[in-house]
């Protein structure tokens, strides 16, 4: 581990066959999606560092795949592990991304059901809301707040949802 490496969470849970680590984060706001390294320090105090080949994250904790060739038995050790990461530098302000950015992405929530469309986004000093019309036919309000949205796919114009269902207002069409 360097000093450029800050912690970022522990492992929750592992699955070998699909290289796939998940963290819970102790960094909010991170932007996983941008992780290139992962430091893994085991129980016993050895680390292990991986390169990443994907990450997401997924409201209070992070999906890592690592890239082929670990092997499933060193995926197996990382459970509980400490993890640590090289933080990217914050975005240049063209880089950011706007809530207005989203407009007419597909909207899922729990287990990849697609909700309906982002048609019209509210700005304001406080917090952006997501007017989204509801596959149901209804009007979905929905704060754009780091709970709520859990992450977006800019490549896939998609927006997957956290925990939206205590912030969720309907109305009739």
């Amino acid at each position: 581990m360097t000093d450029t490496e800050t912690y970022i969470g522990a492992v929750r849970s592992v699955a070998p066959q699909r290289r796939e680590v998940r963290i819970a984060l102790a960094v909010s706001g991170l932007a996983v999606a941008k992780l290139l390294w992962c430091v893994f320090e085991l129980r016993n105090g050895v680390q292990r560092r991986f390169k990443v080949e994907q990450a997401r994250g997924h409201g209070s904790e992070a999906v890592v795949l690592l890239v082929a060739g670990v092997p499933r038995e060193q995926i197996a050790l990382l459970e509980g592990a400490r993890v640590f990461a090289t933080l990217p530098e914050p975005d240049a302000a063209e880089d950011v991304l706007k809530t207005r950015d989203l407009l007419d992405f597909a909207v899922y929530g729990d287990g990849g059901v697609k909700l309906g469309t982002v048609t019209a986004v509210y700005e304001s000093p406080g917090q952006d809301t997501l007017v989204i019309a509801a596959e149901n036919g209804m009007t979905w309000l929905l704060p754009a707040i780091a709970p709520v949205i859990a992450w977006v796919d800019m490549e896939a114009e998609r927006v997957e949802l956290g925990e939206y269902r205590p912030h969720l207002v309907e109305e009739a069409e």
